[in-house]
C-alpha cells in the first residue's frame, strides 16, 4: 500500500491494524493506539466510517474446590513460620473477604473486628466499606485481634509502605510453585462463592466496592448449573 496520507489514515485500516496487528498488546493499549490512531485521521482524512468496536476482556476465571485445597496446602507447607503466616493471610483476604492487591496490602490489624459475630475488615480505600470475612477464612487473621501492636500491617507487617509489587515479590521469594496464586482470581472466587450463597446482589456490590451490576453480570457465567435428573 502506497505510504500516502489520503492512503494510511482511514478509520478501516486503523480498525485492521488494531484488531488483527497487534495480537501481543493488553486491550487497554489497543484502545489507546487506536483512539490516537482515530484522531489523526479524523484530521488529516475525515471520514464517517463507523469503527469496530474492541471486545470486552474475558472475566477472570475462579478457582475450582480443589484448586482451593490447593492453595491451603501451598500456604501451610511454606518453610518460615512467618511466610506461612503470611500466606495464609493472603489467602484470607482474598478468598475470605475478596479484597483486590492494593486493599489487601493496606489492611492493618486495626481494621479488623467482630461485629453480630462476624469478623470484619475496614477497606479505606478506593472505596470505603465494611467487609464480612467468610467464617472459613477468619483463623489465619484472629492473632492481629491480641497484638499488642495492631497497628501493624496484616500482610507482611515488616515491610515499609504500600508498593503494588509486594505480594508478586513474596510469592518469588518462596518455594516454587506451579500454581496461579493471584489476589485477582480470589476476588472472583470470593464474588461466585456470595452469588452461590444467595447473597443480595446489591449487598455484594457494597461489601465488594462494586459500582454496578455488570460486574456480577461477567461472574455468573462461573455459577455451576443444576444437573438435571436421570429419568
Amino acid at each position: 500500500m502506497p505510504a500516502e496520507t489520503t492512503r494510511i489514515f482511514r478509520q478501516r485500516l486503523v480498525d485492521e491494524f488494531v484488531h488483527l496487528g497487534m495480537p501481543e498488546f493488553s486491550r487497554s493499549s489497543r484502545a489507546t493506539y487506536r483512539s490516537t490512531l482515530l484522531a489523526i485521521a479524523e484530521v488529516v482524512t475525515p471520514t464517517y466510517e463507523k469503527t469496530l468496536p474492541i471486545p470486552r476482556s474475558e472475566p477472570t476465571a475462579p478457582y475450582s474446590a480443589s484448586e482451593v485445597a490447593a492453595l491451603r496446602s501451598w500456604a501451610v507447607r511454606q518453610g518460615r513460620p512467618s511466610r506461612r503466616r503470611d500466606a495464609l493471610v493472603l489467602l484470607a483476604l482474598g478468598l475470605g473477604a475478596g479484597l483486590a492487591t492494593r486493599e489487601l496490602l493496606t489492611v492493618r490489624g486495626t481494621d479488623l473486628e467482630w461485629h453480630d459475630g462476624i469478623l470484619h475488615v475496614t477497606v479505606w480505600e478506593p472505596r470505603t466499606r465494611l467487609v464480612p470475612v467468610l467464617p472459613h477464612w477468619t483463623a489465619p487473621l484472629l492473632d492481629f485481634l491480641d497484638d499488642e501492636d495492631r497497628d501493624r500491617w496484616v500482610f507482611r507487617p515488616g515491610r515499609q509502605g504500600v508498593r503494588g509489587a509486594q505480594v508478586t515479590d513474596f510469592l518469588h521469594r518462596g518455594q516454587r510453585t506451579d500454581l496461579d496464586v493471584r489476589p485477582a482470581r480470589m476476588r472472583t472466587t470470593w464474588l461466585l462463592t456470595h452469588l452461590i450463597a444467595g447473597t443480595a446482589p446489591r449487598e455484594l456490590l457494597c461489601i465488594a466496592g462494586l459500582e454496578n451490576l455488570a460486574a456480577l453480570d461477567r461472574i455468573t457465567r462461573f455459577i455451576p448449573q443444576p444437573i438435571a435428573p436421570m429419568h
